[in-house]
């Protein structure tokens, strides 16, 4: 009877350890899972972004085939309620207009004001719709437009009618792509001849 019940006692102290085990496997496929997750639900919508970016510039396009001008905002072309998937406004900047003082909200139908500061830096840049053209920008977030024209390292604009993209999943940009908050980004480059994120972007060139 003694002997039964150590050899009861040592198989439930097996299942115990058996049970800590199968909970920490547990833990840790889960502790994997929820990363892997998480990059399929950013990878769809970067892939969502990349089709809306698309779209909407095959409307742009029809527009300066039609009109002879890229529009003012997509106001314009009747995308003006036109949200990335993160919820925020893609940013539309029309790199041929000149002279206008009232920089505004990119994928609105314009009117509100850069927040103070921003795209006053002490940077050097061309004039234009949408605020200053080259350095001296600061951080633009979601609801805010980003002052200047979007910048690859040592060779200049990225596209030479308009720049389009969304500020991605951290909802933050800068006009150089090679800044950390605009890697992300989901941007139209050369033109359109390339939609997809800044660091892919980047790479290739």
């Amino acid at each position: 009877m003694h002997a039964r019940d150590i050899r009861s006692g040592a198989t439930d102290g097996f299942t115990a350890v058996e049970l800590m085990i199968v909970m920490v496997v547990m833990a840790l496929m889960a502790a994997m899972a929820v990363p892997v997750y998480q990059g399929m639900v950013v990878g769809a919508k970067v892939k969502a972004a990349v089709s809306d970016i698309e779209s909407i510039s095959n409307a742009i396009d029809m527009h300066i085939a039609q009109t002879g001008t890229v529009p003012h905002s997509l106001a314009d072309i009747g995308y003006d309620d036109a949200i990335d998937p993160w919820g925020n406004q893609y940013v539309f900047l029309n790199l041929q207009e000149d002279g206008d003082d009232d920089p505004v909200v990119a994928g609105g139908s314009g009117g509100k004001p850069l927040p103070k500061g921003l795209g006053n830096g002490k940077g050097k840049g061309k004039k234009h719709a949408y605020g200053v053209r080259g350095r001296g920008a600061q951080v633009a977030a979601a609801g805010e437009t980003i002052s200047g024209q979007r910048l690859q390292p040592n060779l200049g604009g990225i596209n030479g009618d308009y720049d389009f993209y969304s500020m991605g999943p951290d909802q933050q940009s800068l006009p150089q792509l090679a800044e950390n908050v605009s890697l992300d980004d989901i941007i139209r480059a050369q033109n359109g001849l390339f939609i997809g994120t800044a660091a892919d972007f980047l790479t290739d060139i």
